[in-house]
Parts: C-alpha cells; structure tokens; sequence
C-alpha cells in the first residue's frame, strides 16, 4: 500500500515535469518554471522520505 502512494508522487513528479515553463494568455505570460521546480521538489522529497521509511520497516522486519 506505501509502495503505491510512493508511486503516485513519482507519478505526480513526472507529470508536473513535463509541463510547459511558460504559458501565454492573451494579456500576460506566465513563467511557472520556479513553481513547477519547486512542486516536482516537493512530490520527490516526499516519495524519497515514503520510501525511507518503507526500507527502515524492512530493516527492523528482518532484524526480528
């Protein structure tokens, strides 16, 4: 069950990744490139520390 919420934020990571940095409206253009690195930072950091805690529960598993 971990393993697959771990992969839903990769999943997420990815797709914010293959958004485009820039958007044109009719008005204005939106440079989203600091947002869009900065939610991709978010959704690895917080697979990475999903799948820590699945390896520090493996490890205490096969100490027992």
């Amino acid at each position: 069950m971990l393993v697959q919420v771990i992969a839903k934020y990769l999943d997420l990571w990815h797709d914010i990744m293959r958004l485009d940095n820039i958007q044109h409206f009719d008005c204005i253009y939106l440079d989203s490139d600091d947002l869009k690195n900065n939610l991709a930072a978010a959704a690895n950091r917080f697979s990475q520390m999903l799948l820590d805690k699945v390896a520090q529960d493996h490890r205490q598993e096969c100490q027992r």
